[in-house]
């Protein structure tokens, strides 16, 4: 009997330690999540973006020509006063069709005619006294040649017999023309640039796409 009743006490004890043992454990609550922020597109704000910076070739191109070489440093001179985004990009129109050899001008014609038969004595027969007015006036020719290789051969020869003061000019004198490509121009840009074009005589404003030849005659 004895037996009986402590066993029943030791499946008592069990029990109740087995229910104190669960009522010890941590209880996982649930808690609610974070309520979700709704996403308005119009209030969001790309940080990686930067703002766009506007290039010069937006603008208007145009081109300005035609300037003889003289003209040409007038003209760049007064580009260098205005503000402009671009550089403008120069071009030959219209290359010297020829060269000439030549001693530069002599002390009046009786020098020029003195030098011409000196030279004469050295083989050179090819030989003109410049007397159009000018700033080759009482110069000697020694020859035009339609191309660079025959004069600088010329050229060479000279040196060679001792003529140091011989050199190589285009010829007709000033014959090489220059325009100018201007991009990136807004209004105001196009109006200095007209401007300065205007005091220019001879010359012509044009789109890029049409070009001009040495006379100022635009060609499509």
């Amino acid at each position: 009997m004895m037996r009986l009743f402590f066993g029943v006490l030791l499946i008592a004890n069990a029990v109740l330690g087995y229910r104190l043992v669960q009522e010890a454990q941590p209880v996982a609550e649930t808690l609610p999540s974070p309520p979700v922020a709704e996403i308005a597109p119009e209030r969001l704000t790309l940080l990686s973006a930067r703002p766009l910076v506007r290039r010069a070739t937006e603008g208007e191109c145009i081109e300005v020509g035609n300037f003889t070489t003289q003209t040409a440093v007038k003209f760049e001179s007064g580009l260098a006063r205005l503000s402009m985004r671009e550089l403008p990009n120069k071009r030959l129109v219209e290359a010297p069709p020829s060269s000439i050899v030549m001693l530069p001008p002599q002390q009046g014609e009786a020098g020029a005619n003195r030098r011409a038969v000196q030279l004469r004595h050295l083989g050179f027969n090819d030989i003109a006294v410049i007397r159009d007015a000018g700033e080759r006036r009482w110069g000697l020719s020694l020859g035009v040649f339609a191309s660079m290789e025959l004069a600088e051969a010329r050229l060479k020869a000279l040196k060679n017999a001792g003529i140091t003061d011989a050199r190589i000019e285009e010829h007709p004198i000033n014959s090489s023309r220059f325009a100018y490509e201007l991009r990136g121009l807004d209004r105001s840009m196009k109006a200095g640039v007209q401007a300065l074009q205007n005091n220019f005589d001879g010359t012509t404003l044009r789109p890029c796409n049409a070009h001009a030849d040495a006379t100022g005659i635009v060609k499509n």
